[in-house]
């Protein structure tokens, strides 16, 4: 299993790039993280994202 954690400062770029991640074969795992950054009036949103290992370049499960 692959795992990684995508981060966006705007919910739009989280968008877009969750989307290209689920074409590619990744599913979300869990709902998202935001964080508010306490010296600004900025936040950053988290996704985790999964998907089975590939070998060859071909998904395979276990």
């Amino acid at each position: 299993m692959e795992y990684k954690v995508l981060s966006f400062n705007t919910t739009r770029l989280m968008e877009e790039a969750v989307a290209q991640h689920v074409e590619n074969g990744w599913e979300p795992q869990g709902g998202i993280s935001v964080a508010a950054d306490p010296n600004t009036t900025k936040f950053l949103f988290f996704q985790a994202m999964t998907r089975e290992q590939t070998k060859g370049g071909a998904l395979f499960r276990r």
